[in-house]
């Protein structure tokens, strides 16, 4: 039987699809964008980054070590803002595939309901040899005196209620020009 096509069937196209969970967000550095002075602050920390003054401005950039709640290792980072400081917080990790969204909140002292921050977009980027994506998300805000011991929050949006899966910056302080 040589010489004698056999026939050919085809087959509908296959799909395959890839799910890959979210996991906790790597860490919250953050930036002052805008100071209310621009004389050198007290702060007490070795982690920072970089510093440098405009004519009416500070600048000072600094990492923030990941935690949970509380510090996991031995650094002392005070965060240590002024009143009316425009502070840009970076959130970054693993956002599963398909890829989720980092969202923000601010947690206030004393129970008080927190702030969520629903605008503030994440960039997506894919991780190379893993079927999942990075995601960064920007938060700009400006710090009043009733931010006295707030922490920011971030955690990708399909693990709200997953206990340990955000991260959260320590408390921070605000300085203000008169008493707060």
């Amino acid at each position: 039987m040589e010489g004698v096509a056999l026939p050919t069937e085809k087959s509908p196209p296959t799909s395959i699809s890839i799910q890959a969970t979210s996991s906790k967000p790597d860490s919250i550095p953050s930036i002052i964008l805008l100071s209310t002075k621009s004389e050198t602050r007290g702060y007490s920390s070795s982690l920072y980054n970089t510093f440098f003054r405009t004519k009416n401005n500070a600048i000072l950039t600094f990492w923030t070590p990941p935690t949970t709640k509380h510090m996991q290792s031995t650094a002392n980072v005070s965060l240590i803002f002024r009143e009316g400081d425009t502070i840009m917080f970076i959130c970054t990790g693993n956002i599963g595939n398909p890829p989720g969204k980092l969202i923000w909140q601010k947690m206030l002292p004393q129970g008080k309901k927190p702030i969520n921050y629903s605008n503030e977009t994440t960039d997506i980027e894919e991780i190379p040899g893993k079927c999942s994506f990075k995601g960064t998300s920007h938060l700009t805000v400006k710090v009043y005196a009733e931010d006295i011991k707030a922490t920011i929050r971030c955690f990708e949006e399909s693990q709200v209620n997953v206990p340990g899966m955000s991260l959260e910056t320590e408390p921070f302080d605000v300085q203000c020009e008169l008493i707060c």
